[in-house]
C-alpha cells in the first residue's frame, strides 16, 4: 500500500498537462520489482515533457519503478513510453 501511495502521488504531481489525462493506472510489485503502467487520453506528450517525467522518476519516492506509458490514440490503437531507472 505504501508504493501505490507513493506512485499515485508521484502520478498526481508529475501528470499535470493541460490537454493530456490519465484515464488509468496499473501499479505491480512482484519479487522486489515495481513497475506503473498508465494509459493517457488527450495531446501526445513531447519529448521535453517526457524527459521531465523521467528526471522526476529519478528522483521521487518510487526511483527504480518501471514507468510504462500508453497514449491512447484513437479507440484502437496506443503508442507506448517505457521508463526505469
Amino acid at each position: 500500500i505504501v508504493f501505490q501511495s507513493e506512485a499515485n502521488h508521484f502520478i498526481a504531481n508529475t501528470f499535470k498537462f493541460p490537454d493530456t489525462k490519465v484515464i488509468e493506472t496499473k501499479f505491480t510489485k512482484k519479487q522486489g520489482n515495481r513497475s506503473v503502467e498508465l494509459t493517457l487520453i488527450g495531446k501526445p506528450l513531447t519529448i521535453d515533457q517526457e524527459n521531465t517525467i523521467h528526471t522526476s522518476l529519478e528522483h521521487s519516492k518510487i526511483r527504480g519503478t518501471a514507468l510504462t506509458i500508453h497514449h491512447l490514440k484513437t479507440q484502437h490503437s496506443t503508442e507506448s513510453q517505457i521508463f526505469q531507472n
